[in-house]
């Protein structure tokens, strides 16, 4: 049976071109292709790219589990050498109370984080700005709950 989790992916770019491009390149990724993964991801707001898989085994010597996790050094990859800014975040939720993985990371072009010069999001309920990493910070959250139905 295995030990299983919860696993949901966000990446941010700075905009969709940016994020086709990324995406292209993904594809050509041998674990990709092998388990055709670029099906599983959705795009949200334009320029999202979104991934989850509930009660999965989720162990990195697992090749699709590689698949997933090379889109994170491929966006770092395109960041460096493209110059542009995109942030992930990565939630897995284990079987155990506390078994919790939250890995996230930004990249900028120049790797100088700047909120007034990073691509920026605007929230119109305050009038203020949101970075990428802050997008996703903001939009996703572990909430453990317990149901009874007696």
């Amino acid at each position: 049976m295995g030990y299983r989790s919860d696993v949901h992916i966000a990446v941010a770019f700075d905009n969709k071109k940016n994020m086709d491009e990324v995406i292209a390149a993904y594809a050509l990724n041998i674990n990709v292709e092998k388990h055709n993964l670029v099906n599983d991801w959705v795009i949200k707001d334009d320029n999202i790219l979104y991934f989850h898989a509930d009660h999965v085994k989720w162990y990195e010597q697992y090749e699709w589990v590689q698949g997933y996790e090379y889109m994170f050094e491929l966006v770092k990859e395109f960041c460096e050498a493209r110059g542009f800014s995109s942030a992930f975040r990565l939630l897995r939720i284990g079987e155990s109370d506390d078994d919790v993985e939250d890995r996230h990371d930004w990249f900028d072009g120049d790797y100088e984080h700047n909120a007034d010069d990073d691509p920026l999001f605007e929230n119109e309920a305050d009038d203020s700005d949101t970075t990428l990493i802050d997008k996703l910070m903001l939009n996703m959250e572990i909430v453990r709950k317990v149901e009874i139905t007696l």
